[in-house]
């Protein structure tokens, strides 16, 4: 019995375009397909002036391209407890915003010039609330995620709190879309990479089967043959006699 090797299929490099951010990365994998799915972590800092923060992206693949769709925008931890000084107060929040194109939970946080009572904090983040929910409306994620990278939304809420009390610090510590959670694109797209294979691998099989049955017909087509010609030699050796 002769064991058949499979064919080793080499990994490359497979470019990935991020148009939210105008970049592309490469990924490592044996084919375009396996990129379907995946997640990228992309440190975007070294784009913003003296800010640290994190895209997370969501890579799909159509034809021969792939592309990445963004999920969550994220300020590092460091960033954050770098804004708070001695002698202020801040205020954070986390609430559900329907923009055009999904459901987003927003995280503020927002950082007074001084220390300030119980209900001042309390009304600059219900005002910082509710200019978020109005502002998403207009908006979808992606251009959500462009303003707070160019500071627009931070700048038109810093603003319109100044009239309850001036902030030091505005900023949106995350943003992400609430509807579309990680873990269950990655299994959707994982049981969807898993069926796929299974059909693949079942189409093969019939095919598989399908040739071995043809074979088996011409061998015994080629071996009818053979006995027939066997048999009309036996009968012309018989007449001969």
């Amino acid at each position: 019995m002769v064991l058949k090797l499979k064919k080793q299929v080499k990994k490359k490099f497979i470019p990935i375009v991020l148009p939210l951010i105008n970049e592309e990365v490469e990924l490592y994998a044996t084919e375009i397909g396996e990129l379907n799915g995946r997640f990228i972590k992309f440190d975007i800092s070294n784009k913003l002036k003296g800010k640290s923060m994190e895209i997370r992206f969501l890579v799909s693949v159509e034809g021969n391209k792939a592309e990445g769709k963004a999920l969550s925008i994220q300020l590092f931890g460091h960033q954050i407890r770098r804004s708070v000084r001695k002698g202020t107060d801040y205020v954070e929040d986390s609430f559900l915003v329907q923009c055009k194109d999904h459901r987003i939970r927003i995280k503020p946080f927002l950082v007074a010039r001084k220390k300030v009572p119980k209900k001042v904090r309390k009304a600059i983040r219900e005002k910082a609330k509710e200019e978020l929910i109005a502002y998403a409306k207009s908006k979808t994620f992606d251009g959500i995620v462009s303003d707070i990278l160019n500071g627009k939304i931070q700048k038109d809420i810093s603003h319109k709190i100044k009239k309850i009390y001036p902030l030091s610090v505005c900023e949106i510590k995350s943003a992400l879309i609430e509807d579309l959670k990680e873990h269950e694109i990655y299994e959707q797209k994982r049981k969807d990479l898993a069926e796929k294979e299974e059909a693949e691998d079942k189409l093969k099989e019939e095919n598989e089967a399908k040739e071995a049955e043809e074979k088996e017909k011409k061998k015994n087509a080629k071996g009818k043959t053979v006995k027939e010609d066997k048999k009309t030699e036996e009968n012309k050796k018989e007449e001969y006699k």
